[in-house]
């Protein structure tokens, strides 16, 4: 089974009644955004493939979301999750690539991500 957007908001929407707006409420909204970018077929700046979700160019939710989800936001949300969220042998769930010119990222497992956000 795919994991989508709709089945993100709804785990963090769990969260969010369970324990308010956390960092993993948060993290599971980063999530969900991206999904629903990559499932959006005029948008080619995050898709799937077999390495998983595709960053290209980390994007800017800032007019639908608010300023924390501009470009920089979310390279700090992405940055900050790929710091906190690591598999058991200690490998990240994310890559981020954060230079001058360039701001892609890649998450290859969806699932073990959510997984690990729960934890």
């Amino acid at each position: 089974m795919e994991i989508t957007s709709k089945i993100v908001d709804r785990i963090a929407e769990m969260e969010a009644v369970a324990n308010g707006t956390t960092v993993k409420w948060q993290s599971l909204r980063v999530l969900s955004l991206l999904l629903e970018s990559a499932d959006d077929e005029n948008d080619n700046s995050v898709y799937r493939d077999d390495r998983g979700l595709v960053i290209c160019n980390i994007p800017s939710y800032a007019l639908a979301e608010g300023t924390s989800y501009s470009t920089e936001g979310m390279r700090s949300y992405l940055l900050g999750m790929a710091a906190r969220f690591t598999d058991d042998d200690g490998r990240r769930l994310i890559n981020v690539l954060v230079t001058h010119d360039l701001n892609s990222a890649t998450i290859p497992d969806i699932g073990e991500l959510i997984y690990a956000i729960r934890s």
